[in-house]
Formats: structure tokens, C-alpha cells, sequence
């Protein structure tokens, strides 16, 4: 078992356009810290601006564990983009992840019919609150230029995960990385 303390680790949620990176782009990055606790987005009307700033911020900081609800769907549209670009990534995609979706759905075997959570479902029945939008509505917001919603939406979504991650961290301890 790999001991979690000694891990640089950061919480990443983005905001996107679409669902597939060809077709869309990414509205905003947000990434919490969490040994220091500080959250920070990153958002350009310059997609490519907003994702470089974003991976220095990431290299500078030295992270190498990404923890994310359903952080699949964040790394592969991030390596669209970075390829699209042709952005070096500083060590992003080499880091471990930790997916609460995943660590979640690891249960799910016992009851194969029993219809897993959202990072909204999860979070309203352990933590008491959850999203502050449907995630669906996040491109009509874009189009409507409501970046502000989108910003907070999405700030907001880094917290609950990062929370949610919290107590799955302390009730399961390091049993999160064995089958990780």
C-alpha cells in the first residue's frame, strides 16, 4: 500500500462545451490544491491561452496524484486539446489518478442492478449538497456568455469533490489505493 501523505495531490474538474473535444472546447479548469486548501480557475476566451496557464500552474506546483469525479472523461479531453495544440503538459498525464466514480462503482459488482450515483447524487446523500446546475445546461450558459454561472458551477463542483474525496479518504484510509 502506497502511503497518501507524501503525494502532492490536486482535485480537477473542468467545464466544456461538448462531449468530445473535437467538437467543443473547454470553458474552464478548476483545481484545488489540497494540501495548501487554495482553489483556482483558469479561464481564457483563448482556449489555448487558458490551458497553458493552467499546466504551468500544475507543473509549478508539482502535483503528481489528480483526484476527480469521473476524472476520465477530464484527462481525455484534456489530451485532445493538448495534442490539438500541441501543449506539453508538464507531467499531467504520467500522474496517478484517483477516481471517486470509479472507487464508488468498484461496489457496484455486489448489486449489479443497483444504478450507481452522479457526483451530484453522491454528494447530496453523504455531504447534504450538490450541484449548482445541471451539468447539461453548462453549454447554453456558455453560449448566453454567463461565464460567471459557469465559474462558480464550477468551483463548486472542485469543492464537492474534493470533500467527497475527504470522507471516502477517512472512512476507507488507504484501501482507496490498493485496488486503485
Amino acid at each position: 500500500m502506497r502511503s497518501i501523505d507524501h503525494n502532492k495531490k490536486c482535485v480537477i474538474d473542468i467545464e466544456t462545451t461538448s462531449f468530445h473535444p473535437f467538437q467543443g472546447r473547454v470553458i474552464c479548469v478548476g483545481i484545488k490544491d489540497v494540501q495548501t486548501g487554495e482553489t483556482f480557475i483558469f479561464q481564457d476566451d483563448h482556449e489555448e491561452t487558458m490551458l497553458k496557464r493552467f499546466f504551468a500552474y500544475y507543473c509549478e506546483r508539482n502535483f503528481d496524484e489528480i483526484i476527480g469525479f469521473n476524472i476520465d472523461f477530464d484527462i481525455r479531453y484534456l489530451v485532445g486539446k493538448c495534442l490539438h495544440y500541441k501543449i506539453t503538459a508538464n507531467g499531467f498525464f504520467t500522474a496517478t489518478c484517483t477516481d471517486l466514480m470509479a472507487i464508488l462503482n468498484r461496489y457496484k459488482r455486489l448489486n449489479s442492478s443497483f444504478r450507481w450515483g452522479t457526483l451530484d447524487e453522491w454528494s447530496r446523500f453523504l455531504l447534504g449538497k450538490g450541484k449548482l446546475l445541471n451539468g447539461a445546461s453548462i453549454p447554453e450558459l456558455y453560449r448566453q456568455r454567463r461565464i460567471d454561472e459557469i465559474l462558480r458551477y464550477n468551483r463548486n463542483d472542485v469543492q464537492i469533490t474534493f470533500e467527497l474525496w475527504e470522507l471516502i479518504h477517512s472512512v476507507m484510509e488507504g484501501e482507496i489505493y490498493e485496488n486503485n
